[in-house]
Order: C-alpha cells, then sequence, then structure tokens
C-alpha cells in the first residue's frame, strides 16, 4: 500500500511536471495549440517515469556516495524512457539536438519534481513538530 501511494503522489507530480514542460516546449516552437493526443501520451510518460521514481524511492541508501550514485543511475534511466517514448511520439528527432532537449526537459521535470516533494515533506516535518511540540507542552 506505501508503495501504490508513493507511486500516486510520484505519478500526479511527474505528470504535472511533464505537462509543464510540454506547455513550454510548444509555445517557444510557436505552436498555437497542443494535440489532444498529446495529453495521452503525457499521462503514459508520467506513467513509466513515476513506476521507476517510485521503485528508486524505495531503494536502501546508507552512504551519500550511494545516494549519488541512485540518483545518477536514476536520472540516466529517465533520460533513457523519455528519449525512446520522445522518438515513438514524434516529441523529438533522434539527433544530437533532439538528444540534448530531452536531457534537459527531463532534468527541469526531476528538479520541480524534487522540488515539489521538499516542499510537501517539509511541510509535513514541520506538522510533525509543531504537534510534538504540543505535546510536550501538555506533559509539562
Amino acid at each position: 500500500m506505501k508503495f501504490l501511494k508513493s507511486f500516486v503522489s510520484f505519478f500526479s507530480t511527474i505528470t504535472t511536471c511533464i505537462l509543464i514542460v510540454c506547455a513550454v516546449n510548444f509555445f517557444l516552437s510557436g505552436g498555437t495549440e497542443i494535440p489532444g493526443d498529446t495529453l495521452f501520451r503525457i499521462l503514459l510518460s508520467g506513467f513509466a517515469t513515476a513506476l521507476v521514481t517510485a521503485v528508486f524511492y524505495y531503494m536502501e541508501i546508507k552512504t551519500h556516495k550511494q545516494f549519488l550514485i541512485i540518483i545518477i543511475l536514476h536520472y540516466v534511466l529517465l533520460c533513457g524512457i523519455m528519449i525512446g517514448l520522445g522518438v515513438w511520439f514524434g516529441w523529438m528527432d533522434f539527433d544530437l539536438g533532439g538528444i540534448i532537449m530531452m536531457l534537459v526537459s527531463v532534468a527541469v521535470v526531476y528538479a520541480l519534481t524534487m522540488l515539489m516533494n521538499y516542499i510537501v515533506a517539509k511541510k509535513d516535518a514541520d506538522d510533525i513538530n509543531r504537534m510534538l511540540e504540543q505535546l510536550n507542552r501538555r506533559r509539562k
């Protein structure tokens, strides 16, 4: 159940970030409308990358070096998935420019997702700390 909850959370966050990046890319490329099939492709992209992210989320990390290796492997795997999907969906050409564009797009989605998760986790931690302080005051 914990995995499913994490997956749903990552899915909603990642899919929202992919939508934002797609909208910006369409705008910058001179597009006026996002084609309807793109919305389903964004959902599929969000599903695939959220599934991988949820699996990586449960890896046990003991050292800073392991953390860095996991982050790099996770990013590389996400880039591989998104380059494959990007070519399949016609979002990019499989050339240097297309690959660089997708690497940057994945990095932006990655950064936005981590920022959103940090904000939520910080709020949760602040709420827990506030409740603990209230509990400690009542005990005195």
